[in-house]
This record gives structure tokens, C-alpha cells and sequence, in this order.
């Protein structure tokens, strides 16, 4: 019989889970060429706001709080440089994890396996493509 209190125990876990997952992504060694942190147009980044990813994900990149968009605001605001996570799978019975993700201003994807290895999620492999 699962409990109200079990349910937000596990709605923290996922939260928490996928803002550690995301911030793994976001940090990815082959993912920093990319970013051009020298544009001012590039900081804060930018993420899109969908069904993987919350707005309340307390991410930190370029020593500043990542910034979350819903795809109008995207579009409205004329947002050219954003992440887009269009893949987050967490596997809870393996600890495994899967996301892929498209830059479109520098014409990139990816993905990434993670593992979560006493609590903690780590990558396991990553790999960027250009399109």
C-alpha cells in the first residue's frame, strides 16, 4: 500500500535524480567548446523547458543560475542559443540512465549514459554528433 508520503519521497527522488542528471549533461567535457561562454548572448544558459526537464531544477552553469524556457518563450524572445533535452530515461531498478540532447545554434546533438552509484549520478559515456 503506498502512502501520500511515499509518493512525494519518490517525486523528490525523480527531481532530485534528474537535476543531478542534467547537470551532469550540461557539464560534459564535449559539450564546452560549444557553449562559447566568451558571447554574451550565451550566458546565462539556456535550457528549454518540456517534459524532462523542470523548471524548479536548481542548475548552476558558468557560475550562474541556468535559465529555463518554455518553447513560445524560446521563440518570443528570440532565444537562438539553448539546450534541448529531447530524451531522459532514468532506469530505477538498474540505477542507469539514458539522455540525449541537441544544441541547435552550433548544430549538435548527443547523448549520454549515466550510472547513480551511491546516490550519485556520474556519466558513463557520452558522445556529440554534428548533424
Amino acid at each position: 500500500m503506498s502512502t501520500v508520503a511515499d509518493t512525494s519521497h519518490h517525486t523528490h527522488n525523480v527531481i532530485n535524480d534528474t537535476t543531478q542528471i542534467l547537470q551532469q549533461i550540461i557539464d560534459l567535457p564535449q559539450l564546452q567548446p560549444y557553449y562559447h561562454s566568451n558571447l554574451p548572448e550565451r550566458v546565462p544558459l539556456v535550457v528549454e523547458k518540456n517534459q524532462y526537464v523542470f523548471a524548479k531544477s536548481a542548475l548552476k552553469k558558468f557560475d550562474k543560475p541556468v535559465v529555463f524556457l518554455a518553447k513560445t518563450d524560446l521563440v518570443s524572445q528570440n532565444t537562438k542559443a539553448y539546450l534541448t533535452i529531447t530524451k531522459l530515461a532514468i532506469d530505477t531498478q538498474t540505477k542507469k540512465a539514458t539522455v540525449e540532447f541537441k544544441y541547435p545554434i552550433e548544430g549538435i546533438g548527443g547523448q549520454a549514459s549515466l550510472v547513480n552509484s551511491q546516490g550519485k549520478w556520474e556519466v558513463a559515456k557520452a558522445s556529440i554528433y554534428e548533424k
